[in-house]
């Protein structure tokens, strides 16, 4: 997305996210007041799954909207899906879901995965299958949870996310412009971190925008301050977070 003319002095934001979920946020981010560039740091991939045996399952969690997408792409026969219980992380999930023609049965206050895990006990019972649709990339540890919760729980990678490392001279380039870093996800942060070698002084008098806990956890582990943190855990949160920032 090209630059806008700073006629209006209007603070300029970084979007980091993949390329094909930038534009909804950039929009909204445009509309709130405020220049957008786009350097996407991942690319999320759908895997080709084989899904079989699901009326076996006692629930389904999603824990992304990606992952209600391409969950649904390789889905031959959706009627089945009605037959158990729906978990979802979010309401970006909710309304992916809700998109394809399902309603969830349940979604945790905090947009977690563990969360989600723990809120499908309380429709499931012992020794009951659940699936984890997930990415390549979510902690997602099916063993431990099986164990802890005497549950049988397993897991789809229905798509990977893959990090694009860009040449330093690239990123530094655009940061020149940039006022605030919008980080929606720690694999983002990490491609940003290898990208610019770990010199943060680069992003020295630039805000860093955090979408939650998880994301502010690992930019804090690489060294990075973050400035603001969203209390919605989405896109939308983000936009607004970096709106009601007085210096905006």
């Amino acid at each position: 997305m090209k630059k806008k003319l700073d006629i209006n002095h209007k603070k300029n934001v970084l979007v980091t996210r993949d390329s094909k979920n930038n534009h909804s946020f950039s929009k909204a981010l445009i509309e709130s007041g405020v220049n957008v560039f786009e350097l996407p740091f991942i690319e999320i991939l759908g895997n080709k799954i084989e899904i079989e045996n699901l009326n076996s399952y006692s629930a389904i969690l999603f824990n992304s909207p990606n992952g209600v997408k391409f969950f649904m792409e390789n889905l031959i026969n959706k009627n089945t899906l009605p037959t158990c219980k729906i978990g979802v992380v979010g309401e970006k999930t909710k309304d992916k879901l809700l998109e394809c023609g399902f309603k969830p049965d349940f979604m945790p206050k905090k947009y977690m995965i563990s969360e989600l895990v723990k809120d499908s006990l309380n429709f499931t019972k012992e020794n009951d299958k659940i699936l984890i649709i997930t990415s390549n990339l979510s902690p997602c540890d099916t063993e431990l949870w099986s164990s802890s919760y005497n549950r049988k729980f397993e897991k789809i990678i229905a798509y990977s996310t893959n990090k694009i490392i860009r040449l330093p001279e690239e990123v530094t380039n655009i940061l020149k412009n940039i006022d605030y870093i919008t980080f929606l996800s720690s694999s983002t942060v990490e491609a940003f971190y290898e990208s610019i070698k770990g010199d943060l002084n680069l992003i020295n008098n630039k805000k860093i925008v955090s979408i939650g806990e998880i994301t502010s956890k690992t930019l804090s582990k690489l060294g990075f301050k973050v400035d603001l943190e969203a209390t919605e855990f989405h896109g939308d949160g983000v936009v607004k977070i970096i709106k009601g920032d007085k210096n905006v």
